[in-house]
């Protein structure tokens, strides 16, 4: 599960953190969580260790993450 985590992902936290994942840092063998509202988004980095649970990102959240890669 942990190795197969792909940027778009939806992932909830042993903590119950819940977000989308915007990075992946394999070497560190940590990852970047995105969570909040809009206009009020945070950004965590969690080690991958922290995963609970991991959903396949679906619908515009896989769009919305696609766009925001072209924009870099």
């Amino acid at each position: 599960m942990v190795n197969s985590l792909k940027i778009g992902d939806r992932v909830k936290t042993i903590g119950g953190i819940c977000g989308f994942v915007v990075e992946i840092f394999d070497e560190e063998n940590t990852f970047v969580l995105e969570t909040g509202l809009e206009e009020n988004k945070s950004y965590i980095k969690f080690d991958k260790g922290a995963i609970y649970q991991t959903a396949p990102a679906q619908g515009a959240a896989v769009e919305a993450k696609e766009e925001k890669k072209e924009v870099k």
